[in-house]
């Protein structure tokens, strides 16, 4: 789960325009809330654990494990990014972001 993660953190870089390889590299453990580039790291990986539960059906605590968070910061980014959804383009992107991983994962 660990490999998908990443690559889920890497969709959600390019989908919000950011460095993945930057992102991957920051520690989400920091707590560096008066950086521009840690939140907005922080607002990806929330993005990618999101999609990894609503989209792919993975327990928050297996996304917890894989992004190496709490199942508290897991289920925080769950609230962050359902709140950020009242905005329509926001929406729309994280529904194209669903169906991209959804066409892309193997038949179980």
């Amino acid at each position: 789960i660990t490999g998908l993660y990443r690559t889920t953190l890497a969709l959600s870089c390019a989908s919000l325009g950011l460095d993945a390889a930057m992102v991957q590299d920051s520690d989400p453990r920091a707590k560096q809330a008066a950086s521009k580039e840690w939140r907005e790291a922080s607002f990806a990986r929330w993005l990618a654990q999101y999609l990894l539960n609503t989209g792919l059906g993975i327990s928050q605590a297996d996304v917890a494990r894989a992004a190496g968070v709490t199942k508290q910061a897991v289920s925080l980014a769950m609230q962050e990014i359902e709140l950020k959804r009242d905005d329509p383009a926001f929406d729309a992107m994280v529904t194209r972001l669903e169906l991209i991983l959804m066409k892309a994962r193997p038949d179980e």
